[in-house]
């Protein structure tokens, strides 16, 4: 009987021995996790979160595609904060004079006697253009003054909404306002694959200074005699390829000549839709590379400054 006894005892301790261990052990689990769990890879965190942030811009501006655009003629609008980009544009005779009423000359003042900067640039709404970074700002300083004009809306003093510039070129746009809705605003090719256009035939739409600078009216205009504007140059050719440049940005190579001026300015399909953002040249031994960035570059800029890019509603034909 005592033996038995023994053994019921040493049964029943060991019934409250193990719960009481595994009790321990998962007090001990809570209490520190860290010396049980293997440390997290902060980089990969890190990692991570900026793919999470980047799928999530790209949702929005999927569903602001998706619920908030509405068809203006042939051009697809995305309202976003800015209710003026539902403004229609106002009739055009033909590709001339759309650019005509879009493109603008860019004035830049940055005062203590260091002269005058130009560039170009083009309506992307009644009231905002869009243009290159380097064109409104050197080094990054802002200038005193930036004035933009062309025949259809008289000279205007513009403030700068939005600015990413880099040296490199990788990034490269700025976006400046005027207070009233009179400009004609172009609408972003509708490319889905920038790699299939090859040898579609392009306009390069400027005021390059080498042209411009023999214009009696920007004469006139530099001079303060009396307010005229130079006539727009307009140059046409193809592109050439579609290149990652500098390993960070989508470009065009183009043969529509360019040269200091037209930086900032529109490259157009024969619709009138902008397929880049002329922006530099490359030269060596005699030959001349221009470079545009390309329409799907100028709408992630847009969109992730909550602007309203117009979309052309179909490819060109």
């Amino acid at each position: 009987m005592l033996g038995s006894s023994k053994s019921s005892f040493i049964f029943n301790k060991w019934q409250f021995l193990i719960p009481t261990a595994l009790l321990i052990g998962l007090f001990l689990y809570l209490l520190f996790p860290g010396n049980i769990l293997r440390q997290a890879d902060t980089q990969q965190i890190a990692s991570l979160a900026s793919k999470k942030a980047m799928l999530e811009t790209e949702l929005t501006a999927l569903l602001n595609l998706n619920e908030n655009s509405v068809c203006i003629d042939d051009q697809l609008v995305i309202p976003m904060d800015n209710d003026n980009s539902l403004l229609p544009p106002a009739e055009t005779n033909g590709l001339v004079d759309k650019l005509e009423r879009s493109v603008v000359l860019v004035l830049v003042d940055y005062g203590d006697g260091q002269g005058i900067g130009m560039g170009s640039g083009f309506f992307i709404s009644p009231s905002q253009i869009v243009t290159n970074g380097h064109v409104v700002a050197n080094k990054k300083i802002l200038p005193k003054a930036i004035l933009v004009t062309n025949k259809y809306i008289g000279l205007h003093s513009v403030k700068v909404d939005s600015l990413r510039f880099d040296d490199d070129y990788s990034e490269d746009f700025a976006v400046i306002s005027i207070a009233e809705n009179i400009g004609y605003p172009l609408s972003l090719a509708n490319t889905n694959d920038p790699g299939q256009a090859k040898l579609t035939e392009v306009f390069a739409a400027g005021f390059p200074g080498d042209v411009i600078e023999s214009d009696e009216n920007f004469l006139k205009l530099m001079n303060a005699d009396e307010f005229s504007v130079p006539d727009l140059v307009v140059t046409d050719g193809t592109i050439s390829s579609q290149q990652k440049v500098f390993g960070a940005v989508s470009a065009f190579v183009h043969t529509a000549q360019m040269s200091p001026g037209n930086s900032g300015g529109p490259l157009v399909n024969s619709c009138g839709h902008v397929m880049g953002l002329n922006t530099f040249i490359l030269s060596n031994e005699g030959s001349v590379r221009n470079f545009s960035l390309t329409s799907s570059e100028i709408s992630k800029f847009l969109r992730e400054n909550r602007l309203s890019p117009r979309l052309a509603a179909k490819e060109c034909k």
